[in-house]
């Protein structure tokens, strides 16, 4: 519904227009009266109407004047003016000064009607317009943010996007929250898949926290609302934020109408430490949906007033890494061994509860060092399904000496090499993520935790080759096959395997086969020409 605000110097007539119609028929409210343009001046500021039916003569301050001051307004409604016979020179600069249209006193129903509904077609089409850059400047905020807190934008990108979106890290401190949709009710809905959160949901929370701090919202492609809380005051404390988050979790459970997992990083000092804290927060969420994947509510209730027992996991890291078999099955058999005397014999549910936070703890280490090439997530779904499986302590000690034997044969197999195992992970996930655009050295090092210039020097000398030369190798490889196999176009090939730029892929596919992708193709006997 749009707001009206009726001004002239005559009560009869202000009266008169207000009930001529009814307005609320027309999608119109009525929301103030003024007898002058100095108290309509006041009314415009504080009201906010979109459509003002303005009297072009008024003491004071006439109607050319009023809208003259206007135009300094952040927010400027439309206005139809009102204007006896003889004032058409008073109209004429009405118009030219943004006026929408003018009615003769004494004004006609009809003629009303048709006037405001017009207006109220163009305050439509200006609402659709703002609107559709208001998403389009969302959807890129979004963007960069989600970049952020996956290390995946570089410092000149970023400062240009930011000085474009109005985004900004400076701040003392910064906190990072994160709330995702429950996995069993996202399952009982028969939707996993499903697309839970949209832009209403980052607007609901910035809302929320905006009233406290200032707050930055985004959405991943795993349907995860990250909340980026900062801290200008130095005046919040933990709870200060739980509380936050709490209240952003209440509102989007009901308007999803579902559960919602939520998760708080510690303090943030510098823009560097959001993806580390980022990433430590979904590891968070991970924990928390498989366990409650095993246990009900009220026994994970208590599970989760002990603590696993107090062991160096260093230790099982460095065994699994040098493929040191009876490292691994000492170190279960003991890691079991405790577990029972903490636990007790009869206490499977207890034993699977510190071997779920052992099993995470490891894998989540393997991930973050990078020493697993591809997907992990199938490890971590084979290993807790033996968990899930097993009735008995000895079954379980058997199943997962068995499997992390064969893991750490499998890590073997990955960097059995002459090279370190940090210049192997590099190689590993170069092959197997070099479709992303954004892959790059800096983007490496911060998910390995080190100097990416130190990564940088240590790739070249080990491998005698720098790592985007080994990229783009990689890359054109890939891309050679695609234009020997299919008919795609070279464009499309390019974005496949990482170009975003297709100069750019051009320029290297001729430094590295010397050669063009269109003559390469003609070459080829399975490919045609879609130059």
């Amino acid at each position: 519904m749009y707001k009206m605000m009726i001004v002239d110097d005559e009560p009869n007539i202000r009266s008169g227009l207000m009930k001529l119609i009814e307005w609320e028929v027309y999608g119109i409210e009525i929301v103030g009266e003024a007898e002058d343009g100095i108290k309509a001046y006041m009314g415009i500021k504080s009201l906010r109407p979109d459509i003002v039916l303005l009297d072009i003569s008024m003491p004071n301050m006439n109607g050319i004047e009023l809208m003259e001051l206007c135009e300094r307004l952040e927010y400027k409604p439309r206005f139809i003016i009102l204007s006896g016979y003889n004032d058409f020179e008073y109209v004429r600069k009405a118009l030219q000064s943004g006026a929408v249209n003018y009615m003769l006193k004494p004004v006609d129903q009809d003629e009303l009607v048709q006037t405001v509904m017009s207006t109220v077609r163009l305050l439509d089409e200006a609402s659709s317009s703002s609107r559709q850059f208001q998403e389009i400047m969302q959807s890129l905020r979004n963007d960069v943010l989600v970049r952020v807190l996956n290390n995946r934008i570089d410092s000149l990108e970023l400062r240009e996007k930011c000085h474009f979106t109005k985004l900004s890290f400076r701040c003392n401190h910064m906190r990072i929250g994160l709330l995702q949709a429950r996995t069993k009710d996202l399952s009982a809905s028969g939707s996993a898949s499903q697309k839970w959160l949209d832009f209403s949901d980052i607007e609901i929370c910035e809302k929320i926290c905006n009233e406290r701090c200032e707050c930055y919202a985004a959405i991943d492609n795993t349907d995860t609302l990250t909340l980026i809380f900062k801290d200008n005051s130095d005046q919040f404390d933990t709870s200060d934020f739980e509380r936050l988050l709490e209240k952003c979790r209440q509102a989007v459970a009901e308007h999803l109408n579902t559960g919602i997992f939520t998760s708080l990083s510690e303090n943030i000092d510098s823009l560097s430490e959001l993806p580390k804290s980022y990433k430590t927060c979904r590891q968070d969420f991970e924990r928390q949906q498989i366990m409650e994947s095993f246990f009900k509510e009220d026994s994970l209730a208590k599970l989760e007033q002990t603590s696993p027992s107090d062991i160096d996991y260093t230790v099982f890291l460095q065994a699994l890494e040098n493929c040191d078999t009876e490292q691994i099955r000492s170190f279960i058999h003991m890691y079991l061994a405790d577990i029972l005397a903490t636990a007790g014999i009869d206490h499977i549910e207890n034993s699977k509860y510190y071997l779920i936070e052992f099993i995470l703890y490891t894998l989540q280490k393997m991930e973050s060092s990078l020493l697993i090439g591809g997907d992990i997530g199938h490890e971590k779904r084979a290993v807790f399904e033996i968990i899930r499986q097993s009735d008995s302590i000895t079954v379980l000690e058997e199943k997962l000496i068995e499997y992390f034997i064969l893991l750490a044969n499998q890590l073997k197999e990955s960097t059995g090499s002459h090279y370190s195992s940090m210049t192997q992970s590099v190689l590993n996930y170069v092959v197997n993520n070099y479709s992303d655009s954004n892959l790059s050295l800096k983007t490496l090092a911060g998910q390995m935790d080190v100097n990416a210039a130190y990564l940088g020097r240590q790739f070249a000398m080990e491998t005698n080759e720098y790592f985007s030369d080994y990229l783009n190798r990689i890359r054109i490889s890939h891309a050679l096959r695609l234009l020997s196999t299919t008919t795609q176009k070279t464009a499309v090939i390019a974005e496949s395997v990482g170009f975003s730029n297709i100069s750019y892929f051009f320029t290297i596919f001729k430094k590295v086969t010397g050669g063009r992708p269109g003559d390469y193709r003609k070459t080829t006997s399975k490919g045609e020409n879609h130059e």
